[in-house]
């Protein structure tokens, strides 16, 4: 998890900057920041890294459990 996290803050920074130079341009537009973030940064392709690893590790945490019920 330390990678997708570290990508993370990356990304998210990345973001947080890029909307900070540009937002004299595109003042309130949300959809303009979103086009922005997305074209401009991986932050939505980081974020699902991020779900995808969380759903992993979901589905270890429940194997685990069956496993420990089973030894027991």
């Amino acid at each position: 998890m330390g990678n997708v996290a570290r990508n993370l803050q990356i990304e998210g920074e990345a973001a947080r900057s890029l909307l900070a130079n540009i937002r004299d341009v595109i003042g309130d537009d949300d959809d303009m920041a979103m086009t922005a973030v997305e074209g401009e940064t991986s932050l939505l392709e980081t974020i699902g890294e991020a779900v995808d690893r969380i759903a992993e590790l979901d589905a270890h945490v429940e194997a685990l459990e069956i496993h420990l019920k089973a030894l027991k």
